[in-house]
């Protein structure tokens, strides 16, 4: 089972997005942007990461969470779906994110419509 995984979201002074990972114990804290393009072309967002809305940026940042969190390559169906429920919901100036699990693969083609996967921001934010 993978470890607790955090990822603090925040302004940078001149307003750019900037995500740092909290792996977990043992491991140092890690730029998602610089290791998100090192593997992974980047498909929605040349700019950078964003949040707070359904655009290109908040897509770049929940595929590349994904991602990360999973180990590889998340898949349009699950990175569209997390950006709507959970990346596009956090307040412009940022957030702090912690996840022990998150649906992988086919776990969200499988959530309906009537049952959406969302964490409770009490679940989510710290």
């Amino acid at each position: 089972m993978k470890s607790k995984r955090t990822y603090r979201l925040e302004r940078l002074p001149d307003g750019r997005a900037a995500v740092t990972v909290v792996p977990g114990a043992g491991h140092h804290p890690y730029d998602l942007w610089t290791e998100h393009v090192k593997h992974y072309r980047v498909l929605h967002s040349p700019t950078g990461f964003e949040w707070g809305y359904p655009g290109s940026g908040p897509a770049e940042l929940a595929r590349a969470i994904l991602s990360d969190f999973h180990g590889r390559l998340a898949e349009p169906y699950e990175y569209q779906r997390f950006k709507r429920q959970v990346i596009a919901r956090i307040p412009i100036a940022g957030t702090v994110l912690s996840f022990e699990h998150l649906p992988d693969g086919l776990g969200w083609a499988c959530v309906g419509p009537d049952e959406p996967w969302a964490p409770s921001w009490k679940e989510v934010l710290l």
